[in-house]
């Protein structure tokens, strides 16, 4: 680990000592060693539970995915950590669960994937999330990027079951209402969690029908620069 790397760490770890204490799993994942787990290429590691098959089949959905991200949006600068686990409880242990979530951070995007989130849908769903995060930057993405349009950005490359077009069937009023929705604790507040991600994902495809979907790393520069999130992509919070 270099020094900048460290000092960071030093940084972080101090912040979360007194007021972010979601930033420990931050930590945790960006202090990872090969030990518990096995680094199997750049920045992608895996518990010691997978075979030689799983591994590569874990890499191949990796590359599907990220092709997929940008054929959609265009070529993806940012560097998660990606950490793999067979362990629901290990992954808990990094703020994850047992299909998958990005831990953003002052440090960085680290995504960590349960056994449920081994595919090229998971992945794909995660890169967006880690790259909407590097793009912004820590702070506007916490502060100024509500939570229906991202999740509904990387729903739109997420083709699961339920969030399959042909599977999605709502009204312009759940649409409204999901616009509605800041945070992502709000989601998972909703008695029917699936029902609000089905419905970011139609108003994201709104907005981006009318931006384009190519016009989105422009929009989150001028975004991070001080344009607000209505000027850029039409909606207030």
């Amino acid at each position: 680990m270099n020094l900048i790397k460290l000092s960071l760490v030093a940084l972080v770890t101090i912040i979360a000592s007194f007021s972010a204490f979601s930033q420990k799993h931050a930590i945790k994942c960006q202090m990872i060693q090969e030990g518990q787990f096995v680094n199997v290429a750049e920045n992608l590691y895996v518990d010691q539970s997978f075979s030689t098959q799983a591994i590569e089949q874990i890499k191949q959905s990796l590359r599907n995915g990220k092709i997929r991200v940008e054929r959609t949006y265009g070529i993806t600068t940012s560097e998660p950590t990606i950490i793999v686990t067979n362990s629901v409880e290990v992954a808990q242990s990094f703020g994850s669960n047992a299909t998958a979530s990005t831990i953003t951070s002052l440090l960085g995007e680290c995504i960590v994937v349960g056994p449920k989130g081994q595919n090229t849908d998971v992945f794909a769903h995660e890169l967006v999330n880690a790259e909407l995060s590097h793009r912004l930057g820590y702070y506007t993405h916490l502060t100024d990027m509500p939570a229906w349009f991202k999740e509904g950005l990387a729903l739109s490359v997420d083709n699961r079951e339920p969030y399959r077009r042909s599977n999605i069937n709502l009204n312009n009023d759940d649409i409204r209402k999901v616009t509605e929705l800041f945070y992502t604790n709000d989601f998972l507040a909703m008695d029917d969690s699936t029902k609000y991600y089905q419905a970011s994902k139609i108003a994201v495809a709104r907005v981006l029908a009318k931006t384009g979907p190519k016009s989105l790393y422009r929009r989150l520069e001028r975004l991070r620069s001080g344009d607000s999130f209505n000027a850029m992509f039409g909606f207030a919070h």
